[in-house]
């Protein structure tokens, strides 16, 4: 009784746990495609950027709304998947499912090592980018500036070219945008790095709940 009624925990355990997996996955799907047919969008990319941005702009977004769609199709069907394997107990489809998640789970894990590692090259990396961007088509970085920063290095040598940048102009936001952007992408890392930090544990947890489940599975037809 003792051993069917922690089978039964398992089972339910792992099924809200691939549950909250589905609907990760449709939440991703539904704000991607929300954020790409969105008819604002293009609006507010014309009101921030120049006219020969806007085309470029769109289709970097398009690629990230599209890739996340598939992130979300990926996510639903494993949850999916795992949902099926905790109701029926089948030890082949919970086998199915946990290599993918082990594998997920080892990708997770080697993406957080090396932005922990070598987050020093990174943002060395990433501040050249800016430099050589922001050197290639100043006018492309004026809605950079008009929200975060002003000028890519020293603001003194910003202020005195002509003409000065809008953030400049008057106003009180005479940040580098080298320093700018990598604060801003410091901060959007450290969020991700919270989020990779639970999606590993809830990974974990379900590798470990699905194999304890085809450890039990087995023995009940021994």
């Amino acid at each position: 009784m003792a051993k069917a009624g922690c089978s039964t925990c398992l089972r339910v355990t792992l099924f809200c746990l691939n549950l909250f997996f589905c609907l990760v996955g449709l939440a991703l799907i539904a704000v991607s495609l929300w954020g790409y047919y969105d008819d604002n969008f293009e609006k507010e990319l014309k009101a921030e950027l120049n006219k020969d941005n806007v085309q470029y702009a769109k289709q970097g977004f398009t690629g990230v709304a599209w890739f996340l769609v598939g992130v979300g199709v990926f996510v639903f069907i494993i949850g999916l998947l795992g949902c099926v394997g905790a109701l029926t107990a089948n030890r082949c489809i919970l086998g199915f499912y946990v290599v993918p998640v082990f594998i997920l789970f080892l990708i997770g894990l080697g993406v957080g090592i090396f932005v922990l590692v070598c987050r020093d090259r990174i943002k060395k990396e990433f501040q050249i980018a800016v430099q050589k961007a922001y050197d290639a088509d100043r006018g492309g970085m004026a809605a950079v500036e008009k929200r975060f920063c002003c000028g890519y290095g020293n603001t003194n040598a910003t202020l005195v070219r002509e003409p000065p940048p809008e953030s400049c102009n008057g106003k009180s936001v005479t940040t580098p945008c080298g320093d700018a952007l990598w604060d801003q992408l410091d901060r959007l890392l450290m969020i991700s790095g919270i989020v990779l930090i639970v999606a590993l544990v809830l990974m974990a947890v379900a590798i470990f709940f699905s194999c304890v489940l085809c450890f039990t599975v087995r023995h009940d037809y021994v």
